[in-house]
């Protein structure tokens, strides 16, 4: 049966989720309410920049949700799947390493102006290095033996399990955790979204007969690694607003680079089939696919920089509509349904509806 192996890890993952749930319930002091007196209302003069960077924001992350929409595809169609997870994870750090110096050398030179290439490290930092590692190598070996479409299963409900994350530790600083009705609606809408992108998934899972347990525990332990690598991005970026995005992209891919390496040299010496499969072409597509994750971590960095990141989180379940999208009406791989529609309003409404009760929270001065 083709859900034999997805399902005991599906439910593994329910629990997990379940526990983290009840943890969260049973601290009463993420529901206490402020005072009046830390209420401060923006004044309308002010709320005009603050929508105008909304905007902004908005269309910068829908662009990179059109990149990590476009990723998965990129990734099946082309021939770059043919090398080794840890090969294709070292390529991806050259190939998102060497374009992002490039572009810090050119825009130097334009304004000939060169400054340091140093970056304060926290611990947010060390978060986003420890998940860009663990998440970009469990999100290839997953895929040597499973979907994407069961990949996609898991991390559609990562932003939710972000939003867990965030009210434990900062929902003093979030204007919509505040307050405990927001911070309901907040999460329902959140677990709106993902169910949305599940349906996706469900549907896909009729189809597939190449399930298998390793792949998607590989798959359901990088969801983990997927959460730890953007609360560190949502984290970093707040607390150092003004970090130039490539440079961070500079930092964090030598590091992705610095820890597969010794991996690679290993694997050298004790497979001799290690490269198998490394042509031209695959070298460069895997260039490539590491230029294509850096475009879409310098998106994510500027639209943190501009809108919440946590509601921002929400809205990468949308990258699994526009993967199915490009499936269905380009490679017509996967016959288009009515799951489609549903779950792009799903998604959407959920991502507005979030906006919608954050402005109103940011108005109100919470």
């Amino acid at each position: 049966d083709i859900f034999i192996s997805v399902f005991p890890l599906l439910v593994t993952f329910t629990v997990a989720l379940a526990v983290i749930g009840y943890a969260f319930l049973r601290v009463e002091s993420l529901f206490a309410p402020f005072d009046e007196y830390e209420v401060r209302p923006i004044h309308p003069s002010d709320w005009l920049v603050v929508r105008s960077q909304k905007i902004k924001g908005y269309a910068i992350r829908i662009l990179a949700v059109c990149v990590w929409g476009l990723i998965p595809v990129y990734i099946r169609y082309t021939s770059v799947n043919d090398l080794s997870p840890l090969l294709r994870t070292f390529l991806i750090g050259i190939g998102a390493f060497v374009p992002a110096c490039l572009v810090i050398l050119l825009v130097a030179a334009r304004n000939r102006s060169f400054s340091s290439w140093k970056l304060p490290y926290s611990g947010a930092f060390v978060s986003l290095i420890i998940g860009q590692v663990g998440y970009q190598y469990l999100q290839n070996a997953s895929l040597q033996y499973t979907s994407g479409t069961n990949l996609l299963l898991f991390n559609n409900f990562a932003p939710l399990i972000g939003l867990i994350i965030a009210a434990f530790l900062w929902h003093r600083e979030i204007p919509y955790f505040r307050a405990p009705r927001t911070m309901f609606w907040i999460f329902f809408l959140a677990a709106m979204a993902g169910i949305g992108s599940s349906l996706l998934v469900y549907y896909s899972l009729g189809t597939n007969s190449t399930l298998t347990v390793l792949g998607d525990t590989l798959a359901m332990i990088s969801t983990f690694f997927d959460v730890l690598l953007t609360v560190g991005q949502i984290q970093y970026i707040k607390r150092i607003p003004r970090t130039n995005g490539m440079l961070l992209n500079v930092h964090i891919f030598f590091f992705l680079m610095l820890a597969v390496a010794p991996l690679v040299l290993v694997a050298t010496v004790i497979d001799h089939t290690f490269f198998m499969g490394l042509t031209w072409l695959t070298l460069l597509l895997g260039l490539g696919t590491g230029s294509l994750i850096c475009l879409g971590q310098f998106l994510n960095y500027e639209a943190f920089k501009r809108i919440d990141g946590f509601l921002a989180y929400i809205m990468f379940n949308l990258s699994a509509v526009i993967t199915f999208v490009i499936e269905a009406f380009i490679f017509h791989s996967i016959r288009p349904t009515y799951l489609f529609l549903i779950s792009a309003v799903l998604i959407l409404t959920s991502s507005i509806v979030a906006e919608s009760i954050y402005s109103r929270c940011q108005k109100k001065g919470l």
